[in-house]
Protein backbone atom coordinates (compact mmCIF):
# COMPACT_ATOMS: atom_id res chain seq x y z
CA UNK A 1 0.00 0.00 0.00
CA UNK A 2 2.49 2.49 1.09
CA UNK A 3 5.01 1.65 -2.18
CA UNK A 4 1.70 2.54 -4.26
CA UNK A 5 1.23 5.89 -2.38
CA UNK A 6 4.48 6.47 -2.70
CA UNK A 7 4.97 5.97 -6.58
CA UNK A 8 2.29 8.58 -6.78
CA UNK A 9 4.46 11.05 -5.90
CA UNK A 10 2.20 13.47 -4.44
CA UNK A 11 4.02 16.34 -3.19
CA UNK A 12 4.20 17.33 0.66
CA UNK A 13 1.95 20.49 1.10
CA UNK A 14 -0.75 18.77 -0.88
CA UNK A 15 -0.56 15.83 1.60
CA UNK A 16 -0.35 18.36 4.47
CA UNK A 17 -3.35 20.09 2.74
CA UNK A 18 -5.51 16.79 2.73
CA UNK A 19 -4.58 15.91 6.14
CA UNK A 20 -5.90 20.19 7.13
CA UNK A 21 -8.97 19.30 5.48
CA UNK A 22 -9.42 16.16 7.28
CA UNK A 23 -8.71 17.54 10.48
CA UNK A 24 -11.50 20.22 9.91
CA UNK A 25 -13.87 17.61 9.01
CA UNK A 26 -13.40 15.57 12.18
CA UNK A 27 -13.96 18.67 14.13
CA UNK A 28 -17.13 19.32 12.87
CA UNK A 29 -18.02 15.66 13.06
CA UNK A 30 -16.94 15.69 16.34
CA UNK A 31 -18.77 18.40 17.27
CA UNK A 32 -21.68 16.68 16.00
CA UNK A 33 -21.52 13.31 17.48
CA UNK A 34 -19.67 13.91 20.64
CA UNK A 35 -17.88 10.49 20.20
CA UNK A 36 -14.82 9.34 21.73
CA UNK A 37 -13.56 7.66 18.87
CA UNK A 38 -13.95 10.71 16.20
CA UNK A 39 -11.46 12.34 18.77
CA UNK A 40 -9.10 9.31 18.74
CA UNK A 41 -8.95 9.23 14.92
CA UNK A 42 -8.62 13.25 15.12
CA UNK A 43 -5.32 12.80 17.20
CA UNK A 44 -3.68 10.09 14.98
CA UNK A 45 -3.96 13.08 12.25
CA UNK A 46 -3.27 16.25 14.10
CA UNK A 47 -0.37 14.63 16.14
CA UNK A 48 1.41 14.18 13.05
CA UNK A 49 1.80 18.17 12.47
CA UNK A 50 3.08 18.06 16.50
CA UNK A 51 2.28 22.67 16.79
CA UNK A 52 0.46 25.08 19.09
CA UNK A 53 -2.75 25.27 16.48
CA UNK A 54 -3.37 21.30 16.44
CA UNK A 55 -2.95 21.01 19.92
CA UNK A 56 -5.56 23.73 19.90
CA UNK A 57 -7.96 22.26 17.90
CA UNK A 58 -7.43 18.85 19.90
CA UNK A 59 -8.21 20.92 23.39
CA UNK A 60 -11.23 21.77 22.06
CA UNK A 61 -12.43 19.08 20.52
CA UNK A 62 -11.27 17.22 23.99
CA UNK A 63 -14.63 19.78 25.50
CA UNK A 64 -17.02 18.30 22.49
CA UNK A 65 -16.58 14.98 23.57
CA UNK A 66 -19.76 13.57 25.19
CA UNK A 67 -18.93 11.83 28.51
CA UNK A 68 -18.21 8.46 27.51
CA UNK A 69 -20.21 5.71 30.01
CA UNK A 70 -17.94 3.09 28.79
CA UNK A 71 -14.20 2.52 30.91
CA UNK A 72 -12.54 1.44 28.19
CA UNK A 73 -12.73 4.55 26.12
CA UNK A 74 -12.67 6.66 29.60
CA UNK A 75 -8.64 4.99 29.94
CA UNK A 76 -8.43 5.28 25.56
CA UNK A 77 -8.87 8.85 26.14
CA UNK A 78 -6.44 9.49 29.34
CA UNK A 79 -3.76 7.00 27.39
CA UNK A 80 -3.78 9.34 24.61
CA UNK A 81 -3.45 12.16 26.63
CA UNK A 82 -1.04 10.50 28.58
CA UNK A 83 1.03 9.22 25.27
CA UNK A 84 0.56 5.15 24.67
CA UNK A 85 4.23 4.99 23.62
CA UNK A 86 7.16 4.67 26.02
CA UNK A 87 8.17 7.94 28.19
CA UNK A 88 10.66 8.61 26.28
CA UNK A 89 9.18 8.83 22.97
CA UNK A 90 7.45 11.76 24.68
CA UNK A 91 4.04 10.81 22.81
CA UNK A 92 0.62 12.39 23.85
CA UNK A 93 -1.06 15.42 24.44
CA UNK A 94 0.87 16.89 27.80
CA UNK A 95 3.88 16.07 26.23
CA UNK A 96 3.10 17.47 23.45
CA UNK A 97 1.96 20.72 25.28
CA UNK A 98 4.49 21.07 27.54
CA UNK A 99 7.61 20.64 24.75
CA UNK A 100 5.56 23.81 22.97
CA UNK A 101 5.83 25.40 26.59
CA UNK A 102 2.01 25.74 27.25
CA UNK A 103 1.91 25.69 30.61
CA UNK A 104 -2.00 26.19 30.98
CA UNK A 105 -2.89 23.73 28.72
CA UNK A 106 -0.68 21.08 30.07
CA UNK A 107 -2.10 21.80 33.51
CA UNK A 108 -5.80 21.57 31.82
CA UNK A 109 -4.76 18.05 30.26
CA UNK A 110 -3.38 16.80 33.69
CA UNK A 111 -6.33 17.52 35.38
CA UNK A 112 -8.42 16.53 32.17
CA UNK A 113 -6.82 12.56 32.39
CA UNK A 114 -7.28 12.49 36.85
CA UNK A 115 -11.08 13.21 36.00
CA UNK A 116 -11.33 10.51 33.33
CA UNK A 117 -9.22 8.23 35.48
CA UNK A 118 -10.92 8.94 38.64
CA UNK A 119 -13.89 8.45 37.51
CA UNK A 120 -14.01 4.70 36.23
CA UNK A 121 -15.17 1.52 37.91
CA UNK A 122 -15.14 -1.81 36.01
CA UNK A 123 -14.87 -5.26 36.97
CA UNK A 124 -12.91 -6.08 33.61
CA UNK A 125 -9.37 -7.07 34.78
CA UNK A 126 -7.86 -6.11 31.56
CA UNK A 127 -9.43 -1.95 31.90
CA UNK A 128 -8.67 -2.49 35.55
CA UNK A 129 -4.95 -2.95 34.81
CA UNK A 130 -4.77 -0.35 32.21
CA UNK A 131 -6.53 2.36 34.61
CA UNK A 132 -3.32 0.92 37.20
CA UNK A 133 -0.47 1.74 34.81
CA UNK A 134 -2.29 5.33 33.17
CA UNK A 135 -2.40 6.26 36.83
CA UNK A 136 1.29 5.38 37.35
CA UNK A 137 2.28 7.06 33.90
CA UNK A 138 0.07 10.11 35.89
CA UNK A 139 1.89 10.73 38.47
CA UNK A 140 5.23 9.63 36.92
CA UNK A 141 4.41 12.60 34.46
CA UNK A 142 3.42 15.02 37.08
CA UNK A 143 6.59 14.70 39.31
CA UNK A 144 8.77 14.53 36.04
CA UNK A 145 7.11 17.77 34.28
CA UNK A 146 6.72 19.72 37.96
CA UNK A 147 3.24 19.86 38.50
Amino acid sequence: MYMEYHRLEIAKWQEEQWKNEKIQEMYGELIQSGKVETFLELYEIAAEFHNTEKLSVLYRSLKQIAVPQKPQKKVDLAETILGKRNRRVRSGMIYWAYDLHCRKLTGALFLYVQNCLGEIRTWDVYIARRIQRAKHLYITMKQELGY
